[in-house]
């Protein structure tokens, strides 16, 4: 299980550097900029991983490790709330109501990882799925730009493709701690699957930087 996570921590520092390299440079969008930067607090997060799995601990506990993907979800929050959500006019009611129902769907599944994840004390339950807000958000933004009519300066057609992945990376996560819940093989497999989600999202946030118009 080891080599899983020794290779999705390969796999998400290739694809911080290379976002970084592209990207985090004078004239670029501050928004993928930003986009970068939470995958680089969940490269530290997948190292935390790497050391629970290589000293062999088992129990399930809010760790140091939690701070980076907090790190990762408040930065993607950011990059949605602060960086576009003003440039550009919010979609029809309806797809307004079915953009924070499934962030409240989401918010329901970290829910339910988080009493059937965490082994201690009710405490820390309750501070996982705090953590878990920002994610959610995440997703509400994130389908509310797809439900967005493409504008003429590019910037929802440049949102696209990152906000399909920032969406698939947010539930994927929350998932993927749930198959810790029995530490294995599957664990180690869903933590990979997360780091090539997060490879995409860098991919994405190169390509979609090159389609703003300004």
């Amino acid at each position: 299980m080891l080599y899983f996570e020794i290779a999705a921590e390969i796999v998400l520092l290739v694809a911080f550097f290379y976002g970084a390299i592209k990207l985090w440079r004078k004239g670029k969008p501050l928004y993928f900029q930003i986009i970068i930067a939470s995958i680089g607090c969940y490269a530290l997060y997948q190292l935390f991983v790497i050391v629970m799995t290589f000293c062999e601990v088992t129990e399930t506990y809010f760790n140091d490790g939690f701070f980076g993907l907090l790190g990762c979800y408040w930065f993607l929050y950011c990059a949605n709330h602060g960086a576009v959500e003003k440039l550009f006019d919010k979609p029809k009611t309806k797809f307004t109501l079915l953009s924070i129902l499934a962030g409240l769907l989401t918010f329901a599944l970290s829910i339910v990882v988080g009493i059937f994840y965490f082994d201690e004390f009710k405490i820390t339950i309750f501070i996982f799925i705090l953590e878990q807000i920002p994610a959610c958000l995440v997703v509400c933004y994130n389908l509310r730009h797809l439900f967005t009519p493409v504008d003429e300066l590019g910037l929802i057609k440049g949102l696209r493709l990152t906000d399909i992945f920032s969406m698939t990376f947010c539930i994927t996560s929350i998932l993927d701690i749930a198959c810790w819940i029995n530490p294995g093989i599957i664990s180690g497999i869903a933590d990979l699957v997360l780091a090539l989600v997060s490879m995409a999202l860098a991919f994405s946030a190169v390509k979609g930087a090159e389609k703003w118009n300004f």
